[in-house]
C-alpha cells in the first residue's frame, strides 16, 4: 500500500503541483469532500478526508480484516495518512471510473449474490471488536418512536397515515425479536453505495459494516429512500427480490419459514419507514437546507410508499396465518 509521490501534504491537504485536476464526488457526512483526482501520470484516484483516527482505523481494519474474503468488488485502498498523523486523516482509492447506480432486477440479484456472501461468514471469525452502523438498529428505533409517538402522530396524521394502522404496527413490534440470527452487514446499503463500472458490480463505504439483523441490508437496499439516488418500489419487484435472497439464504443455513422471513422483513420496514418519515421532515421544516427540499419531498413520498406497501403485505400474511 503506498503511492510514491506525495499527493497530499503533512497538513492533509491535497498537493495542487502534483495534481492537473480535481473533481468533487460529494460531501461526505463530515462536510468533507470527497474527490476524484487527476495526477500528472494522467492516473485518476479517489481522495477521501475522515473525521478522526477512530473512523479512519475502523475503515481501515475493515479492508485489512474483512473484505480479503470477498469478491474484488470493492475499490482498493492505495494510500492512506500517516499512522501518527496529527492532521486531517484521510484514504486515496483506486478510481474505478464512473458508476451508473442501476436499480435494476439484473443489478439487485447481483448486490443480493453478494450480500448472501457476507451474511454467510461465521461473525466471531471476523469480528473482534464493536462496530457501529450508520443507522441506529431497529430495537433503538422502535424505542424512538414510543417516546416520541405524540410528536410522531402530528406528522403522520396531516400525510393521510392512519393512526390505528401505526399503533397496530407498533404493537407487533414490541413482541419481535430481531437479536436472532445475527449477521455481519454492509450496513450503508443505498443505491448510491452499489452499481456498475464497466459493466461490472461495485459496493462501496465499506466503514459502517457491523453486526445487525439481514433486515438492515435488505431494507437498505429495497425500501430506504435517500434524497440523492431516488428509486421506484413495485410490490412485486419487492417480495420477488425476498423471494431470491430467501432461497439463497437457506442454502446457506438460515432456519427460518419463508411466511417468518417476509412477515419480519415487512415489519421491519414498516417501523423503520416510520422513522425516515419523522427524518425527512424535520429536514423539511429545518431552516439549514441540508438538501434541496424538491429532493426532500420526493424522498418523503418514497418513504411513504414504502411504508404503505409493506404495510399491506404485512397484514395480508397476518390474515393468513
Amino acid at each position: 500500500m503506498g503511492i510514491q509521490n506525495n499527493y497530499v501534504l503533512e497538513n492533509g491537504k491535497l498537493n495542487d503541483s502534483l495534481i492537473v485536476k480535481r473533481e468533487v464526488l460529494y460531501k461526505g457526512p463530515n462536510g468533507r469532500e470527497v474527490e476524484r483526482i487527476f495526477v500528472l501520470s494522467a492516473t485518476s484516484y479517489i481522495f477521501k478526508p475522515l473525521s478522526t483516527v477512530e473512523e479512519d482505523n475502523k475503515e481501515i481494519w475493515i479492508y485489512e480484516n474483512i473484505l480479503p474474503s470477498f469478491p474484488s468488488i470493492y475499490p482498493k485502498i492505495i494510500d492512506k495518512s500517516p499512522d501518527d498523523s496529527k492532521n486531517t486523516r484521510w484514504i486515496i482509492y483506486e478510481d474505478l471510473g464512473n458508476i451508473r447506480h442501476l436499480f435494476t432486477e439484473k443489478v439487485v440479484l447481483q448486490v443480493i449474490e453478494q450480500m448472501i456472501t457476507w451474511h454467510s461468514l461465521r461473525i466471531d471469525t471476523v469480528i473482534n471488536e464493536p462496530l457501529i452502523g450508520a443507522k441506529p438498529k431497529i430495537e433503538e428505533v422502535r424505542n424512538d418512536l414510543h417516546s416520541n409517538m405524540d410528536e410522531g402522530m402530528q406528522t403522520f396524521s396531516p400525510l393521510g397515515m392512519d393512526k390505528e394502522r401505526i399503533l397496530r404496527i407498533l404493537k407487533l413490534m414490541e413482541e419481535a425479536d430481531f437479536t436472532q440470527f445475527p449477521v455481519l452487514v454492509h450496513g450503508d446499503l443505498h443505491l448510491g453505495n452499489y452499481g456498475l463500472s464497466h459493466g461490472k458490480l461495485v459496493i462501496m463505504d465499506w466503514e459502517h459494516v457491523h453486526v445487525n439483523t439481514r433486515y438492515c441490508d435488505l431494507y437498505h437496499l429495497l425500501d430506504l429512500s435517500h434524497p440523492l439516488f431516488p428509486k421506484t418500489m413495485e410490490r412485486e419487484f419487492r417480495s420477488h427480490i425476498l423471494n431470491q435472497y430467501y432461497e439463497r439464504a437457506v442454502m446457506n443455513g438460515l432456519n427460518l419459514s419463508l411466511k417468518d422471513f417476509t412477515f419480519e422483513y415487512y415489519l421491519y420496514a414498516c417501523v423503520f419507514s416510520l422513522w425516515m418519515i419523522l427524518l425527512i421532515q424535520k429536514d423539511l421544516v429545518c431552516k439549514e437546507e441540508k438538501w434541496p427540499k424538491k429532493t426532500l419531498r420526493n424522498q418523503m413520498n418514497e418513504s411513504l410508499q414504502s411504508f404503505e406497501q409493506c404495510s399491506l403485505e404485512l397484514f395480508e400474511i397476518l390474515k393468513n396465518r
